[in-house]
């Protein structure tokens, strides 16, 4: 009989390697699961890509605070537009 604290071991890893730390089960069972973690990856990357500022392109030396400002508040707009995306297709489900 194998040792019972070595079969809970080799469950919990083979738990942790599948994808999004959820047991494939889950996926088989509920293959709307997978879609909607495979969005929010999506939309993660989206807020991941670097979009270089306008204040940080090369051949300036001076930077305006204004413009720093400005930057910030698009940034946010972005951000509450991808969060309020991501609202919709939750509920639409």
């Amino acid at each position: 009989m194998p040792c019972l604290r070595k079969v809970i071991k080799t469950e919990k890893l083979s738990r942790i390697h599948t994808k999004d730390h959820l047991p494939r089960t889950i996926f088989k069972l509920y293959p709307q699961v997978r879609l909607a973690s495979q969005q929010t990856s999506a939309i993660e990357q989206q807020r991941n890509t670097k979009i270089k500022p306008r204040y940080l392109l090369p051949g300036r030396t001076t930077v305006s605070k204004y413009e720093i400002m400005e930057h910030q508040k698009k940034r946010k707009e972005q951000m509450l537009q991808l969060s309020h995306k991501m609202s919709i297709t939750e509920n639409s489900e």
